[in-house]
C-alpha cells in the first residue's frame, strides 16, 4: 500500500505537477530474439549485434491523450519521452508511465531511476502491459509502483487522485491495482469512456525536435473480433466504440494545419472491420484531403476477411500506403482453431491483391497455436512464398492472461504460460525451431520486425513507397550492398534504424 509520507504530501492535487512519461524503447536483436521474434539474415548483415534494428520515435498516444483530459481538468500535466526527452524527474510529485511500448523489464528500469532521484513521488502505471501481465505479476516484478490504472486511464486516473486528496476508499475507484497488505488488489473493470468524449489529442505537449513527422490518430476502440490467443479483445472490452467521422477528419485537418504533419498512423485494432464503416471513413478522408489537393499517406492494421477489392481501392484512394495484414497462420485447420474465419486460399488472394493495389503489404504469423504440426508449418510456407507479401513478422505464440487460449486451456491441452509452453503437438521450444525453418524457406519476403510501422516511419523521412519496397526486396535476397543503395543508408540508419553511437 501506499506509504504514509506520500499521503501527507498529496491534498489539493491540482496545485501538484503531474509528469506522463511514454516512449519507445530502442530494440536491438538480443532484444528481439528475447521476445520471441527471429532476425532475418539480411538485417543481421546490415546491422552488426551492437546496432539497434528499430527505434520507433513517434509519439505516444495513451500518453498525450491522457493529459490532455487531465489539462482540461484543470491539472498540470506535462508529457515526456523517456527516450528522446530530457525528464526532469525531481520537479514532480505524481509520475505516470504509459506501457503502450514497453514490456516489464523496460518498466521496472524506468521506475527504479525514478525511485533513485524522486523517492517520495507517486508513481503509476498504465496501460497494455496489462494485456501480457497480471497485476500480481505487475506489483511482484516491479517493487517501485504505487498503482497501476487498467484499461482506458482517462477518467480512471482522474479518479484515482481525488480519491487519494479526499481520503476516500480506494477500492470504491474502479479500473486500478494496488498492494493491499500481502496481497493485490484489482477493483472492478471501469465503464468505457464514450466515445463522444475521447478528446482530441493536444499534441503541442510533445516536443517535435529530432523525431519523424508521423502522428497516429483512432477511429474507434476495439475489435470486433475474438482471436483465441488476442488479450487486446478483452482489454478494450465489447462494443466496439467508434469515433464520429466528422471528429475524426477535423482532428486530421487540426493535425495538419497546426504541425504541418500529412503522415499518419491508423492505431485502431482493426481498421478495416467493419466494412462500410471503413468505407465512411475512407470517403471522408478522400473528400475532405485527397480532392482539395492534400496529399495524405497512412498505414493501419487489416484483417483479411475485410479486404475486398472494393475496400482495397478505395484505402488506396483515400491515401493509405501500408497495410499490416492479420495472416497469423497458412493453415486453414490452424485458422479455424484461431478463430480467424478465413482460409490459407483467401490469404493468397487477398495479399496479392493490396500488394497489386500498390500498398506495402506486411503479415503477421504466430508459430505454435495448438494443433501446430511439421505439416502446418510447411502451409505457412508455401502461403507466404504464393502470396509474396512485402515483408512479414514471424514470431512464437504468446500464452497471455485473458485470453480464450489461456481461460480454456484444458480445451487447448495447454499447459505452462508467455514464452513456455507445451500442447499436445508442439513444445515452445519446437515452435522456435519451426520459425527458423520458415526464416530459411521464405523467398520472397523480408523478414521484418513491425514492416508496416517501419514502412509508415520511413515515409514519413521522405522516402517513396518504390524506395521502401526496394528496401525491403533487397534485403530478402541479401543484396546489401544494393539495399543500401537503393535509399540512403545514413538517413535511413539514422531516422529509422538508429546505430548505438
Amino acid at each position: 500500500m501506499i506509504n504514509r509520507k506520500k499521503l501527507r504530501s498529496l491534498p489539493d492535487l491540482l496545485n501538484k505537477r503531474l509528469l506522463l512519461i511514454f516512449g519507445n524503447p530502442p530494440l536491438g536483436i538480443a532484444e528481439i530474439e528475447n521476445s520471441g521474434i527471429p532476425i532475418s539474415p539480411g538485417i543481421r548483415n546490415l546491422l552488426n549485434r551492437d546496432a539497434y534494428v528499430t527505434h520507433a520515435t513517434q509519439p505516444g498516444l495513451g500518453a498525450v491523450s491522457l493529459a490532455t483530459y487531465m489539462n482540461r481538468a484543470g491539472y498540470k500535466a506535462v508529457v515526456k519521452d523517456w527516450y528522446l526527452d530530457s525528464v526532469p524527474i525531481e520537479e514532480f510529485q505524481i509520475i505516470g508511465i504509459s506501457t503502450t511500448a514497453l514490456d516489464l523489464n523496460n518498466l521496472a528500469d524506468i521506475t527504479k531511476k525514478i525511485r533513485i532521484k524522486n523517492p517520495d513521488c507517486l508513481l503509476i502505471g498504465g496501460g497494455p502491459l496489462s494485456w501480457s501481465y497480471s497485476p500480481e505479476e505487475i506489483f511482484t516484478e516491479i517493487q517501485e509502483i504505487d498503482f497501476f490504472v487498467n484499461n482506458e486511464g482517462e477518467i480512471t486516473f482522474i479518479d484515482l487522485l481525488v480519491a487519494l486528496e479526499k481520503g476516500y476508499d480506494l477500492t470504491g475507484v474502479s479500473g486500478i491495482s494496488f498492494r493491499m497488505g500481502d496481497s493485490v488488489h484489482t477493483t472492478p473493470t471501469r465503464t468505457a469512456l464514450n466515445p463522444k468524449n475521447i478528446s482530441l489529442p493536444d499534441w503541442s505537449l510533445v516536443d517535435f525536435n529530432n523525431r519523424i513527422p508521423l502522428l497516429p490518430f483512432e477511429t474507434m476502440r476495439g475489435c470486433p473480433y475474438q482471436c483465441a490467443f488476442c488479450s487486446e479483445v478483452t482489454y478494450w472490452g465489447k462494443p466496439v466504440r467508434f469515433r464520429a467521422v466528422s471528429d475524426i477528419l477535423s482532428e486530421v485537418e487540426h493535425d495538419i494545419e497546426r504541425f504541418g504533419i500529412t503522415t499518419f498512423r491508423i492505431s485502431d485494432s482493426c481498421f478495416s472491420a467493419p466494412e462500410n464503416r471503413c468505407l465512411e471513413v475512407c470517403s471522408g478522408l478522400t473528400e475532405r484531403f485527397i480532392n482539395n489537393g492534400v496529399k495524405i499517406q497512412w498505414s493501419a492494421f487489416s484483417r483479411i476477411t475485410n479486404l475486398q477489392p472494393f475496400l482495397i481501392e478505395k484505402m488506396k484512394g483515400a491515401g493509405c500506403v501500408a497495410l499490416d495484414i492479420g495472416m497469423e497462420s497458412g493453415d486453414t485447420a490452424i485458422l479455424k482453431g484461431m478463430k480467424k474465419n478465413y482460409e490459407s486460399k483467401d490469404i493468397i488472394e487477398r495479399v496479392t491483391m493490396v500488394h497489386e493495389a500498390g500498398i506495402i503489404a506486411h503479415c503477421n504469423v504466430v508459430v505454435g497455436f495448438p494443433g501446430e504440426t511439421r505439416t502446418s508449418i510447411q502451409n505457412t510456407i508455401d502461403t507466404l512464398n504464393a502470396s509474396r507479401p512485402d515483408t512479414y513478422h514471424c514470431m512464437l505464440l504468446y500464452v497471455a492472461p485473458n485470453t480464450d487460449l489461456s481461460i480454456h486451456r484444458n480445451h487447448y491441452s495447454l499447459v505452462g504460460d508467455k514464452l513456455h509452453w507445451n500442447h499436445a503437438t508442439m513444445s515452445s521450444d519446437q515452435a522456435s525451431e519451426a520459425m527458423n525453418e520458415i526464416v530459411q524457406s521464405v523467398k520472397n519476403s523480408c523478414l521484418f520486425i513491425s514492416g508496416e510501422i517501419s514502412s509508415i516511419m520511413l515515409i514519413a523521412s521522405g522516402f517513396t513507397q518504390n524506395d521502401v519496397r526496394s528496401f525491403f526486396s533487397n534485403i530478402a535476397d541479401n543484396k546489401i550492398g544494393d539495399a543500401e543503395r537503393a535509399m540512403s543508408e545514413k538517413a535511413l540508419l539514422r531516422k529509422v534504424l538508429p546505430v548505438r553511437e
